[in-house]
């Protein structure tokens, strides 16, 4: 069964010019974590060493192999997002739900790549495979960095993932609020139970799809938060090597 089918999933101009507004201004510098070695060359990673520096510059790698996947996704999320308004706007629901598909994951990916670079420059150093960004934020035991800035910025990226899906609330920019929540459940619906662009009415499980514009918002605002995020840990990582 299709509750969409045959009906009109597009949606008006201004709301299509708020989304692509909030697109654009989500960027990332892409020479951050470079070092120069003459003649216009870089060195582009280096091996742990028993020696304070070694350890550092391995530090950096990491940071810079992190951030150079973090603009990949971006690259990505941001087609996903554009093609899935484009779609959208021309009343093509499978290609909407299949870039807003994309979009859900590459996002969940990108702050999952946050936790990986907070896990490094927190001292937590828990194991790739145990970095959950759900949860880490949460973590106080085992940081090496509790200065004012860095609490800050921690306690304010974990109230954020925390949020209530409620859109009758606000979030910061007048984003709705609970975004973060409501795409890792639309996530975790897709892994583990149906479609999201099929009602489902069963003991297994009961949905009905939300149409592409209400997750579009939810998607793109996320984003942008993240992005807003990632600059503030970025901001933090200058600090250290500075």
């Amino acid at each position: 069964m299709n509750f969409l089918e045959d009906k009109d999933i597009s949606f008006p101009e201004s709301e299509q010019k708020y989304l692509e507004n909030i697109l654009s201004k989500i960027s990332y510098e892409s020479d951050i974590f470079v070092m120069p070695f003459g003649d216009g060359k870089e060195v582009i990673g280096v091996m742990s060493g028993a020696d304070e520096k070694s350890n550092e510059l391995n530090e950096f790698f990491k940071y810079k192999t992190l951030y150079n996947s973090l603009i990949d996704l971006d690259i990505k999320i941001k087609f996903s997002l554009q093609q899935a308004i484009i779609s959208s706007q021309q009343n093509k629901m499978l290609e909407a739900y299949y870039y807003i598909e994309n979009g859900v994951f590459r996002i969940i990916t990108a702050w999952d790549n946050l936790a990986q670079v907070y896990n490094i420059y927190s001292g937590l150093n828990k194991g790739i495979d145990e970095v959950y960004y759900a949860c880490i934020f949460e973590q106080k035991k085992g940081l090496a960095i509790t200065d004012t800035k860095f609490m800050k910025f921690r306690e304010n990226v974990e109230e954020y993932i925390k949020e209530e899906d409620n859109i009758k609330m606000t979030s910061r920019n007048g984003y709705w609020r609970g975004n973060n929540k409501y795409i890792r459940e639309l996530r975790n619906q897709m892994s583990h139970r149906n479609s999201i662009a099929k009602v489902s009415l069963s003991d297994y499980d009961m949905h009905i799809p939300d149409v592409p514009i209400f997750i579009l918002k939810r998607l793109v605002e996320d984003y942008e938060t993240l992005n807003y995020y990632y600059g503030q840990m970025l901001e933090l990582i200058k600090d250290y090597f500075s």
